[in-house]
């Protein structure tokens, strides 16, 4: 019989959710419409990201039409994402990147965009969906679900985790399990 922790796995271990968030990503880049080598200055590479971020985040969302872009807000959206990879002055460098074609120019750009928007999109999918499950257990419960979780995931658990006070495991135990489901795919990836 499963047990309330194993139903719960089951809802976020599933790729089903960030399988249709990169299909969705992927149909975004590859209907949206763009001319490598087009883009001659900083004003026309923002308003192309801020409308791909829109196509994107519309996709995902299952929209039926592309939203209106919001040009000060989606780019700045789609700049503090560029910022990630390329560092505080990220939308430079990407426009920078965009001009000259390296690392894939404007397509790899967009490919970037389009894949952290998805890996976004299912992230807070899944601590949404621990935030609920964590809520809904009482102080005993969730001692008692984290050492279940010990329990049967303990093989792949790291050692300074297994070593750790049940207690202390179990006040953090809802950071494990927002990355369960990044924890097995990267296991099946080893394997």
């Amino acid at each position: 019989m499963a047990t309330k922790l194993d139903a719960f796995l089951d809802t976020i271990s599933s790729s089903e959710i960030i399988d249709k968030t990169q299909e969705a990503a992927d149909k975004a880049l590859t209907s949206f419409h763009f001319c490598q080598g087009s883009i001659k200055s900083r004003d026309e590479f923002e308003q192309l990201m801020a409308d791909f971020y829109c196509n994107v985040e519309s996709h995902i969302l299952g929209l039926k039409k592309t939203r209106s872009t919001n040009l000060s807000m989606d780019w700045q959206r789609c700049s503090d994402l560029l910022s990630k990879k390329y560092g505080m002055r990220g939308g430079k460098a990407a426009f920078d990147i965009a001009i000259s074609g390296v690392e894939g120019g404007l397509y790899g750009l967009l490919k970037f965009v389009a894949e952290s928007l998805a890996n976004q999109f299912a992230e807070n999918w899944v601590k949404c969906r621990v935030s609920a499950f964590w809520d809904d257990l009482s102080s005993k419960e969730r001692i008692s679900v984290s050492a279940e979780y010990m329990q049967k995931f303990n093989h792949i658990l790291p050692a300074s985790i297994k070593d750790e006070n049940p207690h202390l495991f179990a006040a953090n135990f809802y950071k494990f399990l927002e990355y369960h489901p990044e924890m097995l795919k990267r296991l099946k990836n080893i394997r």
